[in-house]
């Protein structure tokens, strides 16, 4: 009977010693934003701009802007069409479709001080609901950063492009450190 319990212990610390040793060989961004890793491809990349009319900036011109900065910093990941995503949905395969959000705010209409706010989520759609934008669920959520400035009225526009290649520069690091291709 001793010798049972004794045995008994030995497995149970040489299992546990394999998965903590297992688990230490992941990255942070293996741990933490692992979920990027069952996503296949992306569809919905937007821009949500909230501003003054004073401000020279729409929307198309930053979720372009997004979608080009997109192909460049995420090489083999496809946007999806529309006819795809439905096909994921209906399978129940949300998990393996991806979505990059971006909430811009600038507030000020006179030259000097602007300030603006530009928040940059990334997640998948594996809790789709029919009350799109699902980026505003909060359990699909993967990947989170924001930032906050201010600058000249003349140059917003170039400010907020640069916060927007950063973040998204942070995020396709993040996203193929997660996947173990980086």
């Amino acid at each position: 009977m001793k010798i049972a319990k004794i045995f008994f212990v030995i497995i149970l610390s040489v299992l546990s010693y394999s998965l903590v040793f297992a688990e230490e060989h992941k990255s942070f961004e293996q741990l933490y934003y692992g979920r990027f890793s069952k996503i296949k491809g992306f569809r919905y990349i937007e821009v949500n701009l909230d501003k003054s009319k004073e401000i020279e900036l729409s929307k198309n011109e930053l979720t372009d802007y997004v979608k080009l900065k997109f192909r460049n910093n995420f090489r083999g990941i496809q946007i999806l069409t529309d006819e795809q995503v439905v096909k994921m949905l209906v399978k129940g395969r949300g998990e393996k479709l991806g979505y990059i959000w971006f909430d811009v705010f600038i507030r000020g209409d006179t030259d000097y001080p602007v300030v603006y706010y530009v928040q940059c989520r990334a997640g998948n759609l594996k809790h789709f609901s029919d009350n799109l934008p699902a980026p505003i669920q909060q359990n699909s959520i993967i990947w989170e950063k924001a930032y906050i400035g201010f600058c000249r009225k003349i140059n917003v526009s170039e400010k907020i492009k640069k916060v927007i290649n950063g973040l998204i520069e942070e995020l396709a690091i993040d996203f193929f450190k997660a996947r173990s291709e980086l």
